[in-house]
């Protein structure tokens, strides 16, 4: 009996086992590699390109007037990598938004600095006569002086509008009697007549250039301008600290320095 009793149990005994398909002593072994990560650990994201500007990932970046610091905050608009050619390495520039609205660029919009630069072309302007005697002014209302004064082109991106700090050019200047815009070639203008608009100002420059101001926001100054080349936006140099400046960075200081 005691003989039959011990064979029930090992009949049962293996039974089971079977149906586990490992013996039933065996302890279950965890492979080190099967380790998963702890819910409290946390993984580094990738840098964004926003990373790469401002802590330099991948080499020393030149700018215009941006210093990079830790309280920063910019977003990149435009990326442009070109490989090496011959003895040149490869090229990097990032366009980006400095979302600060008192930043070092917006000084070369102020008036106290375009003032002296404006100057200079009226200068130049005078030393070469190049006013001719047969443009003289025919009608030029009073609403003219609303609009006087330096102003700063804006560039629209993304449904937004914001200073360009590209080159510092992008400027012009209204008096009662010249139109002037500021680059390479140029020099005053003088106005022929002046009429104002419900919103604005229709003036006619020069031999037969037209300039249209027409406001579009109040509270930030924001202006649709309408000349012979097209349209563009525009604010004057008091209102430019309302309006955000796209910057501009490389990795070797051309066009920058």
């Amino acid at each position: 009996m005691k003989r039959y009793l011990l064979s029930l149990f090992v009949l049962t005994l293996y039974a089971c086992s079977s149906r586990t398909g490992r013996p039933a002593s065996a302890p279950e072994k965890v492979s080190a590699t099967d380790s998963q990560p702890s819910p409290n650990e946390q993984i580094t994201p990738p840098p964004t390109v926003e990373d790469t500007v401002l802590c330099q990932i991948g080499g020393k970046l030149y700018f215009l007037d941006f210093v990079p610091t830790d309280s920063s905050s910019i977003t990149v608009i435009r990326t442009t990598h070109l490989p090496s050619s011959g003895d040149e390495s490869p090229y990097r520039e990032y366009a980006f938004i400095n979302h600060s609205h008192h930043s070092p660029g917006h000084r070369h919009f102020e008036a106290s600095l375009l003032d002296s630069t404006y100057k200079e072309c009226y200068a130049a302007y005078n030393s070469l006569s190049r006013l001719p005697d047969t443009l003289r002014a025919e009608r030029i209302d009073p609403k003219i002086r609303e609009f006087c004064g330096y102003w700063a082109n804006l560039t629209e991106h993304d449904g937004d509008y914001y200073l360009d700090n590209w080159m510092c050019q992008s400027t012009f200047c209204l008096t009662d009697s010249l139109y002037t815009e500021y680059f390479m070639e140029g020099y005053p203008h003088p106005i022929r007549d002046a009429k104002p608009l419900s919103d604005g100002l229709q003036i006619r420059y020069g031999q037969e250039n037209s300039l249209r101001i027409e406001l579009l926001d109040p509270e930030r100054q924001l202006y649709r301008i309408t000349d012979d080349n097209g349209r563009h936006f525009a604010t004057p140099a008091a209102s430019i600290h309302n309006f955000k400046i796209i910057e501009y960075c490389n990795n070797t200081g051309d066009a920058l320095l």
